[in-house]
């Protein structure tokens, strides 16, 4: 069965990434990636998946009408079974990178046992 799989970015001013580093899914998963603390307002996330052919985007981003906050999805696709490296960006209102995190997180094929949701 699908499960939703979350990843919370944070930004303390210095260190940006994401929490967990490593994101299990199968197949039909839907991974959310969320802005979490940050002390610069209105900022938003743009994620670039590394290798993308099992994945339904290569890049996700927040666009002009939305806050920052909305979730960023994306599905992974049958046949996921390849440790993927993604990356990930913090951007200001205007679209400027404040923070980049290049290879700090990943997806994995979720095996089952442990860190299954």
């Amino acid at each position: 069965m699908p499960k939703d799989r979350s990843v919370i970015l944070n930004y303390d001013g210095t260190n940006f990434g994401p929490a967990p580093k490593s994101v299990p899914a199968k197949g039909n998963d839907k991974i959310l990636f969320r802005l979490g603390s940050s002390p610069v307002a209105n900022t938003r996330l743009r994620i670039t998946i590394h290798d993308d052919q099992h994945f339904s985007a290569k890049v996700l981003q927040h666009g002009a009408g939305q806050s920052g906050q909305e979730p960023l999805n994306v599905t992974v696709k049958p046949g996921f079974d390849l440790k993927t490296a993604y990356k990930c960006e913090l951007l200001d209102a205007n679209g400027k990178v404040i923070s980049v995190s290049d290879g700090g997180g990943e997806i994995e094929p979720d095996r089952g046992g442990v860190g299954d949701n």
